[in-house]
C-alpha cells in the first residue's frame, strides 16, 4: 500500500490523483450502503406483510370457530348458503396459515414458525378428538383457545421481529 502513495505521490498531479481515489472509494461505498439499506428495507416489507397475513388469517380462523361455538351451544341450525360461507372463510384462512407454515423460516422468526406448528398441532389433535367422540362443543372451545392463543403470540411476534 506504501508503494501504491509513494507512486501517486511522485506523479505529475499527485493530489488530483488522492482526490480521484478518494472520490471513488466514497461513490463505491455509498452505493454498497445504500443497497443494502433497500435491501433490509424489502426484507422488513416482506416479512411486514406476511405477519400481516397470518394475523388476518388467524383472526379469521377465530372468528368462524367462535360463530360455530356459538351456534353449537345455541343449538342452532345454518343454512346451506351460510355454513358453506363459514366453510370457505375458514379453509382460506388455514390455507394460508399452512402456506406460511410451510414457508417458516424463509419469511418469518424460528418462534412464529413454532407457534403456527403447535397451533396446526393442536388443531389435528381436535379433529382426531371428534372422531374418537369428544362432543363438537368441546372441540370448538379447544381450537377457539388454540387459535386465540397463536393470535396473541403472533401479535407479539411481529411487534418485536419488526421494531414496533
Amino acid at each position: 500500500m506504501s508503494k501504491i502513495i509513494d507512486y501517486i505521490l511522485q506523479g505529475e498531479h499527485p493530489l488530483e490523483l488522492l482526490k480521484l481515489i478518494a472520490t471513488l472509494a466514497t461513490a463505491y461505498f455509498t452505493v454498497r450502503w445504500s443497497l443494502k439499506k433497500v435491501l433490509q428495507e424489502k426484507k422488513w416489507e416482506r416479512k411486514s406483510d406476511a405477519y400481516s397475513r397470518i394475523i388476518e388469517s388467524l383472526h379469521h380462523l377465530k372468528r368462524v370457530t367462535f360463530l360455530y361455538l356459538v351456534i353449537e351451544q345455541e343449538q342452532r341450525r345454518l343454512s346451506d348458503e351460510k355454513r358453506r360461507e363459514l366453510d370457505e372463510r375458514s379453509r382460506k384462512a388455514r390455507n394460508e396459515l399452512e402456506k406460511f407454515k410451510d414457508m417458516g423460516l424463509f419469511i418469518i422468526s424460528e418462534h412464529a414458525t413454532d407457534s403456527l406448528n403447535q397451533l396446526w398441532k393442536k388443531l389435528e389433535e381436535c379433529s382426531a378428538n371428534f372422531e374418537n367422540g369428544e362432543s363438537m362443543e368441546e372441540i370448538l372451545e379447544k381450537q377457539l383457545l388454540a387459535v386465540e392463543n397463536c393470535l396473541t403470540e403472533m401479535k407479539l411476534l411481529a411487534n418485536k421481529e419488526l421494531g414496533n
